[in-house]
């Protein structure tokens, strides 16, 4: 299995994870890329009825492929509020972003420049704002439209997930989805041999399952300045922080 299942793991996001020794990884099945499409969209789709949905993005640096330059945290509730968190460790900046009640707050803080959070009335829907919640609702309607070679291949683990994949172009574009036993999206990854750019060749989404009954998105407060351990970011991204350094 090309895909580090790990990483995933890691930050503990997703009720169906198990501990990557417990976990089995059948063979390649070659498909269809419509099944890869169908199975990726019925299992985002699921994802998207649920009342909450934590996402954690790592970016990895092209020449150091081991190496995390940034995160992201999203804590999402669809159709509603959502709190997003732009982490850069390359070069310690910070971007947050909030919408609660129907208002958008932005702040900022770098080596550079800091800005408190803010009312921000130029920011329109979650999707068109925040990049990993377009990337979720667009593989809602996954459909893969290229000219270029691919090959699909489906592989199914021991505990009933999924491992869907799609080479393009010889391996110059590689993605993978986990879609967990109970249908829902779990991971989804993508390497870029030319770069996605910044300096980045792979991108790794995991998507949680949140309470049934969430609580609130985290509101700031305007005035205030960006405090991390004000958002209820998950430990293991804040530990890249100081792996970091």
């Amino acid at each position: 299995m090309r895909l580090r299942v790990a990483v995933a793991l890691l930050l503990g996001l997703s009720a169906a994870a198990c501990s990557p020794n417990e976990v089995t990884i059948g063979p390649e099945e070659p498909v269809e890329t419509a099944h890869v499409d169908a199975a990726v969209s019925n299992a985002a789709q699921e994802l998207l009825e649920r009342e909450s949905i934590p996402i954690a993005v790592l970016y990895f640096d092209a020449e150091n492929p081991e190496e995390v330059v940034r995160y992201d945290w999203i804590d999402y509730r669809p159709g509603g509020d959502v709190l997003a968190v732009y982490r850069y460790l390359d070069r310690d900046q910070t971007i947050a972003l909030s919408l609660v009640d129907g208002v958008w707050m932005t702040a900022l803080d770098s080596e550079r420049d800091d800005s408190a959070w803010e009312v921000d009335t130029t920011l329109t829907q979650p999707e068109d704002v925040v990049p990993a919640i377009g990337v979720l609702n667009g593989m809602s309607e996954q459909a893969t439209l290229t000219a270029i070679p691919t090959e699909a291949i489906r592989q199914t683990a021991s505990d009933g997930s999924e491992l869907w994949t799609l080479n393009i172009g010889d391996d110059a574009v590689v993605s993978e989805w986990i879609v967990s036993p109970g249908g829902l999206l779990q991971f989804y990854r993508v390497f870029d041999s030319a770069g996605h750019g910044d300096g980045v060749s792979t991108i790794t989404h995991e998507y949680g399952i949140g309470d049934d009954e969430p609580g609130p998105v985290v509101a700031p407060i305007e005035g205030n300045p960006l405090q991390l351990d004000d958002l209820a970011i998950p430990t293991a991204l804040r530990g890249l922080e100081t792996a970091e350094e």
